[in-house]
């Protein structure tokens, strides 16, 4: 069997959408012909991690975690590490790419040694965040190996990236070029980005790959089957995931447009308000909340915060609904596809989704006939609502899944994906 390093700043017991494409990948790759052995910076750096996550990784499967120039987390911090963390967070904003460019020191001892030791074919770094990347450029340059870059989101592609200082965008479109050259194949999630990288570098089309992000059967499995508990027969939807404040930010998912849609179709279906619950799971914006409030829906809507990945699934497979809130940037939402939505699909509960038209969310949830999709018009959301609850609550015709199309995004059949390309570039790198 052959040895696959993979290099990643996100890996469980990290709770992110990169984690989960990692893991998928992780647990399906030794069918494949390829034993991955993971490098992964120590847990004590990571602000999202939950113990209980580190279930998922397979029994054998080598993870080897260092140290590095990062800020650490702990509920109590030694006065010398509060100054550490301080000072590299006053300096982070200065880094380029971005912070986890103090991995490299480390990262890149490590990653020579295991390469050595363990006999690997070929290396597999996995950004955002993109100093992984670079991480992966100084192994290739340093042993040869073959390497295959692997982008879960857009670098220079994102819309937001010409709001940085000029010089800042020069610097990293220059990484990223060199990125781009160097490694011997990149794995793409959405063919956008494929298009977007061979119209800039002028690369052929063969060194890219689509690999889609996907759910994994073996863990949603054991969560699937658990039925939805309507309390006082209420139909209960869900959103997993961190939703953020400012639609200014880099990926914005904010909630405010939905929530004046919902209270719409409250004062539609007077009825509606009763037998209707919202649970938020994952970080939600304080100015989100005093909407809550004044719109009315404080009742109604129960926001839970943050969890490890498995209670994430639970509250999922405890729902009669599952909620996708995108939309608030247009231009961003034909390049975002939120990890999420995979997920919802291998949970098999119906999906509402707000997403711009046209945008990836949108094609996936029409595709797979997995529920029903707006845009973030308040009028529109409001009667798409309305429609939704009267499916789900076994009054309407519910919805036709296209079972082929969900397989299509299992991790089995994406990594087996993930292995075909691996072999391709390391027989071409032989």
């Amino acid at each position: 069997m052959k040895r696959l390093l993979i290099i990643a700043h996100s890996f469980p017991p990290r709770t992110s959408s990169g984690a989960r494409r990692l893991i998928g990948f992780v647990r399906n790759l030794p069918a494949y012909g390829w034993e991955p052995v993971v490098l992964a910076p120590d847990i004590c750096h990571y602000n999202d991690s939950a113990q209980e996550d580190l279930s998922e990784i397979p029994a054998g499967i080598e993870v080897v975690r260092t140290t590095a120039w990062l800020p650490r987390y702990a509920d109590h911090l030694s006065p010398k590490d509060a100054a550490r963390n301080f000072i590299l967070r006053k300096m982070g904003r200065y880094f380029l790419p971005d912070r986890v460019i103090g991995w490299l020191p480390q990262s890149l001892s490590a990653a020579k040694q295991l390469i050595k030791d363990a006999g690997c074919q070929a290396i597999l770094t996995s950004a955002p965040r993109f100093s992984v990347h670079v991480i992966g450029l100084a192994v290739k340059r340093s042993t040869g190996i073959a390497w295959l870059a692997d982008f879960r989101d857009p670098w220079t592609a994102n819309p937001k990236f010409d709001q940085r200082h000029p010089l800042r965008q020069s610097i990293e479109a220059r990484i990223e070029a060199a990125v781009i050259r160097r490694a011997d194949g990149i794995s793409v999630y959405s063919p956008l980005l494929a298009e977007y990288f061979i119209d800039r570098y002028g690369i052929p089309a063969a060194k890219f790959k689509f690999i889609s992000n996907g759910f994994d059967r073996d863990i949603i499995g054991a969560f699937k089957e658990i039925k939805s508990q309507h309390r006082n027969g209420r139909l209960t939807l869900t959103y997993c995931g961190n939703l953020t404040g400012a639609c200014g930010e880099t990926y914005a998912r904010r909630p405010d447009a939905f929530l004046r849609g919902l209270s719409r179709a409250i004062k539609q279906a007077p009825g509606l308000a009763g037998r209707l619950k919202l649970r938020f799971v994952g970080s939600f914006p304080e100015s989100s909340r005093r909407l809550l409030a004044a719109l009315g829906l404080a009742d109604i809507v129960q926001i839970i915060g943050r969890v490890s990945h498995r209670q994430s699934l639970e509250y999922q497979s405890l729902s009669d609904g599952l909620l996708l809130i995108n939309g608030c940037i247009p231009e961003l939402d034909r390049w975002v596809i939120p990890g999420k939505i995979f997920e919802y699909l291998g949970m098999g509960r119906p999906i509402l989704a707000m997403a711009s038209p046209g945008s990836w969310s949108w094609q996936i949830i029409n595709k797979t006939g997995a529920g029903l999709v707006c845009d973030a018009d308040e009028a529109r959301l409001a009667r798409t609502i309305i429609e939704f609850c009267r499916r789900i609550s076994h009054a309407g015709p519910g919805f036709e899944r296209n079972a082929a199309a969900i397989a299509d995004y299992d991790c089995q059949v994406l990594t087996r994906h993930l292995a075909d390309f691996l072999e391709e570039i390391s027989h071409a790198g032989s």
